[in-house]
């Protein structure tokens, strides 16, 4: 332990005087080994004091040493490390490691501002859950159900949007000759635009929402009334006791 010690020593004068310029090494050299000499480098000893001065004034000469300390810089940090790690320094002393921020967590997709002019698709994936209020069945692979006689849309549009077109793909749930249509009776803010006869062959419908309809409003409410909604299971065609009128493939908002 003892020999350590000494080397320490020892490899903390050699650092000092590599650290000063050539020019004033030989004078540095003799002070700084006449004190880390006669210092005990152990943790309570009673040079504790003195070697806490000693450490900040070394650190201080590493840092304004111009030529000396890209060369001879593996010396200094050297006896830096010896005296941070030799000299009894208190926790609170040492550099703190702070831990990087957590990163942010990720956020929801935010709901569209406005729908005008986006198809979206109401089979499965296609996001239409979000608009549906009331009326309808689960999502299917490729359209979805009404269920019950009246079936709610929420979208929402810009402020003061004009004058709209609405385009749903729509296919009815027929018997024939017993059930050959559905009709349907397009409301838009309580407001009737249009009626449809939908049929067993799947086609595209529109109507014409006025610009009055849209003023003043970021959302869109759209209504379908489905008088001759009925069940599968009804007709004996099936268990299924479901009231159905219409399945969605699609809608779209359009500009005229």
């Amino acid at each position: 332990m003892h020999r350590f010690q000494a080397a320490g020593r020892e490899c903390i004068c050699r650092g000092a005087a590599a650290l000063a310029p050539d020019n004033q090494s030989s004078g540095l050299e003799s002070p700084w080994r006449a004190l880390f000499t006669n210092l005990h480098l152990d943790n309570d000893g009673p040079c504790k004091p003195v070697i806490a001065v000693a450490k900040h004034f070394l650190i201080a000469f590493i840092k304004s040493a111009l030529p000396g300390i890209r060369q001879y810089s593996p010396l200094g940090l050297m006896a830096a490390t010896l005296i941070w790690g030799s000299t009894g320094c208190s926790k609170t002393e040492k550099p703190e490691i702070v831990a990087p921020p957590p990163a942010a967590s990720a956020t929801a997709v935010p709901e569209p501002a406005d729908v005008i002019g986006r198809m979206i698709a109401f089979g499965a994936g296609g996001g239409s859950e979000r608009f549906r209020v009331s009326g309808w069945s689960k999502t299917e692979k490729d359209f979805t159900w009404t269920e019950g006689n009246s079936a709610k849309l929420a979208l929402p549009i810009k402020m003061d949007a004009g004058q709209l077109t609405l385009r749903m793909d729509l296919v009815g749930f027929v018997h024939p000759p017993t059930l050959e249509v559905q009709n349907v009776e397009v409301f838009v803010e309580n407001q009737k635009i249009a009626r449809w006869e939908v049929g067993g062959t799947g086609a595209a419908f529109t109507a014409v929402i006025p610009a009055e309809l849209t003023k003043g409003s970021r959302t869109l409410n759209i209504e379908l009334r489905l008088p001759n909604a009925t069940s599968p299971k009804s007709l004996g065609l099936s268990d299924d006791a479901r009231i159905l009128a219409v399945a969605c493939a699609s809608l779209e908002l359009k500009l005229p």
